[in-house]
């Protein structure tokens, strides 16, 4: 290229323009370089800080829906629970050993199933395997009780399944796996398995329980995804429980360096030059991975770019054309202000989408409803409720500081006074030194409510619980009532006749549920004189000063 003869014919051109026209040019050519060097960088950083955006608020996402997750096995947990500790359940598995009345007992244990099996949506079968190796379904595919629509068809013998549930006192999860098709369509299961528990005689063996789930839970609750990402589950040992592809269900896959899911989502399409893999803390021996592609996201904002920039290097020439310069820079900055609000709001907008709806949510909202209708004790009682459910439905054998356990007994008396329309007054004594000891979720409730069940039931007059809690050669609990009370006979019949005591069996099945805690570490005494009152001592052996931990 001719150097000179560029500079040669530039120079006429502004020759033979007027100064106006030279004016102008000079003018644009220096405000537009520096209008497009702003929206390149400003690009640059909104990409990044959109970036952060995004991962934050995918991180928060994958914490909302393993706490679904978490919440949803709580709940399957509890039917199991009813299953496991099932007094008839457990009574007919005995005779079903032992050879009594065989198809009476089948009959009876089929119904109880039968019933189980339709309590909540996604069960699809309740097996029980007892102690002597008999194994009996109620399944909802087949209707039967003798056959199963998936053991032996997964992989899974009758011997491991039996051998897996009775490990220990834990809910144990088998995971997903194919089990068959209906209609071309098909099904996958996962189970839960807990031994059967006799809270009479907690160490015998007396069988397994064996909670059957459809797979499409699971896929529920990873489905509350954002629309640019998905999420699926895996297990400590590298196994698919759930995911997209489901015929990937049951593979393990080994490590494979920094991301061993690469591979896998490469070859099923889910991988791009922008997906982010983020990782949940695990539910029981499960994990989420959340997978966020980010390229539409990018595309979106080199689009938002070019328009801005168009938008404003079009403003800008009109208005030189017709304004002063003053009012060309006034328009320019109004442009600028213009196209960040709508930038911001659109974060917004993406960052509210990404928010799942809760159980909790729903409770709050109902909440501030009663707040501004001035229902103010309405209000207190839904908050407190909320966290009585919290902390009820969460790991009902978890190991909370006693300090916590003593603020929870307080709302739940609460409640109980709201429920029953009367007044119940708990006054707590307990030393600050022991509030920070470790003692297992629970224990303490089954007391109280046996008290304003039995004990305050139908009094005239001032209504007084009373929880003392020191330090005695180990942690004593001791509640106490100032109800009707009862006498040594009636007393005697409860701890040593429990069968021909069914209005008190919660107190049964507490003492039970510690000692399976606690062992032969605990002491347990109950006080009680007719029109005096009651009072329940629990000594916990175990429970030193110094220590920080509870019994597993």
């Amino acid at each position: 290229m001719d150097l000179n003869g560029l500079y040669n014919k530039l120079m006429r051109i502004f020759r033979n323009s007027s100064f106006r026209s030279i004016l102008l040019f000079t003018f644009l050519f220096v405000t537009i370089a520096p209008i497009l060097l702003f929206q390149y960088f400003s690009y640059i950083r909104l990409n990044e800080n959109f970036r952060q955006n995004m991962n934050d608020i995918t991180k928060t996402n994958i914490q909302n829906i393993r706490n679904n997750l978490s919440i949803m096995l709580d709940a399957y947990d509890s039917i199991l629970y009813q299953v496991y500790t099932n007094d008839d359940i457990i009574a007919l598995a005995k005779d079903i050993d032992a050879g009594k009345a065989l198809e009476l007992s089948k009959n009876k244990l089929r119904r109880t199933l039968q019933g189980l099996c339709y309590a909540k949506d996604g069960i699809e079968s309740i097996m029980i395997i007892t102690a002597g190796g008999t194994a009996f379904y109620y399944d909802k595919l087949t209707g039967s009780n003798t056959t199963s629509s998936w053991l032996g068809k997964v992989g899974l013998t009758r011997e491991y399944v039996e051998r897996f549930g009775s490990r220990d006192y834990s809910t144990g999860l088998l995971p997903t796996q194919y089990a068959y098709s209906v209609g071309g369509e098909r099904h996958y299961l996962f189970h839960m398995t807990h031994r059967l528990i006799d809270y009479k005689a907690v160490d015998k063996e007396i069988g397994v329980a064996v909670l059957t789930l459809s797979e499409d839970l699971l896929r529920g609750v990873c489905d509350e995804s954002h629309a640019s990402s998905f999420s699926f589950i895996i297990d400590s040992d590298g196994r698919i429980i759930t995911y997209p592809a489901r015929e990937r269900i049951g593979e393990v896959i080994g490590p494979g360096g920094a991301n061993p899911y690469l591979d896998l989502l490469k070859q099923d399409g889910y991988w791009t030059s922008q997906t982010e893999l983020f990782y949940s803390d695990p539910v029981r021996n499960w994990r989420l991975v959340s997978v966020a592609d980010l390229s539409a996201f990018d595309i979106q904002n080199r689009r938002r770019l070019i328009g801005d920039s168009v938008i404003g290097l079009s403003v800008l020439l009109v208005s030189v054309l017709i304004i002063m310069m003053k009012r060309v820079m006034q328009l320019v900055d109004e442009v600028q202000a213009a196209s960040n609000k709508r930038r911001d709001a659109e974060i917004k907008a993406l960052e509210a989408q990404l928010n799942p709806h809760f159980l909790y949510n729903i409770l709050d909202s109902i909440n501030w409803m009663a707040v501004d209708g001035g229902q103010l004790e309405i209000s207190r009682m839904i908050t407190a409720l909320a966290k009585i459910m919290r902390y009820s439905i969460s790991k009902s054998n978890a190991v909370v500081p006693l300090r916590t356990e003593l603020e929870w007994l307080k709302q739940y008396v609460d409640l109980q006074s709201v429920r029953f329309k009367e007044s119940f007054e708990l006054v707590i004594e307990a030393d600050e030194a022991l509030m920070d000891i470790p003692i297992r979720k629970l224990i303490i409730q089954p007391f109280i409510e046996n008290a304003i069940l039995h004990g305050l039931k139908n009094i005239e007059g001032y209504k007084c619980l009373t929880v003392r809690v020191n330090y005695d050669d180990g942690l004593l609990i001791r509640i106490q009532d100032n109800g009707k009370g009862m006498g040594a006979e009636k007393l005697k019949s409860i701890l040593d006749q429990p069968d021909q005591s069914e209005d008190h069996i919660g107190i049964l099945n507490a003492v039970g549920r510690i000692r399976m805690y606690y062992g032969e570490d605990v002491e347990f005494h109950i006080e009680s004189e007719p029109g005096t009152g009651t009072e329940v001592s629990i000594r916990l052996r175990r429970l030193k000063l110094s220590q920080e931990g509870a019994r597993g």
